[in-house]
């Protein structure tokens, strides 16, 4: 479990301009293998949570090896996984 001043988060607005590789480095850049997406809730201005990115479950679902260390995943296996253009 991780304590609430540690949890990470994305906006929404942010998250739908990004690319799978671009979370990836966001995730290592905050060393987290975790994130929030928060959005906000029409009808009363609140934050709210729609969703959490993970690095390993991004990795299983495209089929890479996603090594949640610093260390970056090659630009041709992103790219093969179409993470880039």
């Amino acid at each position: 479990m991780t304590i609430r001043p540690k949890l990470d988060a994305l906006l929404m607005e942010g998250v739908s301009r990004a690319r799978v590789g671009d979370i990836i480095a966001t995730l290592r850049q905050v060393d987290r293998q975790h994130a929030l997406v928060l959005d906000g809730e029409p009808e009363t201005g609140t934050q709210v949570v729609r969703g959490i990115f993970s690095l390993s479950q991004i990795g299983l679902r495209l089929g890479l090896n996603i090594d949640p260390s610093r260390r970056p995943t090659p630009y041709a296996e992103l790219a093969r996984a179409g993470c880039v253009i």
